[in-house]
């Protein structure tokens, strides 16, 4: 299968799913410093699931709410007492949503990788590292 048609399927309800329960536990938080995938998503899967799902699938057709699309970025402190602004680092504090939405895509790109990336490129690939 050529790469173009494996990233442009559509999102079945069975891909979200894999994708919101794949995240680690207390990690990804949210704009509003939650952690919606372990606390809500996994949680209430039964409820809100098909929500969620009808959420991504609109996405393809261009139905996105704004506020889905909005992202926060924060400074973290890297140093006990930070004094100068390299001493931080940035994060950004993305929608539940939005993040499912990459991790399909991450999902869907990942066997790819190795057509994909030029050997000497590949350290973030854990096959070639």
């Amino acid at each position: 299968m050529h790469i173009f048609y494996a990233i442009s399927g559509e999102v079945t309800d069975s891909k979200t799913k894999i994708a919101i329960f794949s995240f680690k536990p207390m990690k990804a938080s949210g704009p509003d410093g939650l952690h919606p995938f372990y606390f809500f998503f996994k949680k209430f899967w039964d409820i809100v699931g098909q929500l969620v799902t009808t959420h991504i699938k609109n996405i393809s057709s261009k139905k996105i709410l704004e506020d889905l699309n909005s992202t926060l970025i924060c400074l973290v402190q890297k140093a006990a007492k930070p004094k100068i602004i390299q001493q931080f680092r940035p994060i950004d504090l993305c929608n539940a949503i939005y993040k499912t939405i990459t991790k399909i895509l991450v999902l869907r790109i990942k066997p790819y990788l190795d057509d994909l990336i030029h050997p000497f490129q590949a350290n973030f690939i854990p096959t070639k590292s």
